[in-house]
């Protein structure tokens, strides 16, 4: 039996689960925190080199649109030494531009000195049996002070 109380509850559930979906492409028009001293911009389908202090917050920008449904993740999980420190999230350049291109985020901290190899992938969460469209992988050395 089907009550019209249950329409609210069901409809919010609904809302919630689809936004689900795009949890990794959370899009801000200003700065999520402090802006961590060291930004990388990585080169795409490049491979990258980054050198880090241990325990520093840094971050890696990656080039996107959140409009498109592609969205850049990390692939497979973080390194044993590296900890993301906030949820990824999209940096528009025109902030006041519906759709505007920009960055995704990652901000990390390495934890533990050594050399760890890091790879991203572009791709649409839903499609999982798709190659990723573009890749971006990075050697990050976290030294001591």
């Amino acid at each position: 039996m089907f009550r019209s109380s249950m329409v609210v509850p069901i409809l919010a559930g609904s809302i919630a689960l689809s936004m689900s979906m795009f949890v990794g492409c959370e899009t801000t028009s200003g700065r999520r925190g402090p802006t961590p001293d060291v930004v990388e911009t990585l080169k795409t389908d490049a491979s990258n080199e980054l050198t880090v202090k241990k325990g520093e917050p840094f971050a890696l920008d990656l080039p996107g649109n959140a409009g498109t449904g592609y969205t850049w993740m990390v692939h497979g999980s973080l390194p044993s030494g590296i900890r993301q420190s906030s949820k990824p999230f999209f940096l528009p350049d025109d902030p006041d531009r519906m759709g505007a291109p920009g960055v995704m985020r990652f901000v990390l901290v390495g934890e533990e000195t050594g050399e760890y190899d890091l790879a991203f992938e572009m791709r649409r969460v839903w499609e999982t049996d798709e190659p990723p469209v573009r890749r971006a992988v990075v050697k990050i050395t976290v030294a001591e002070d």
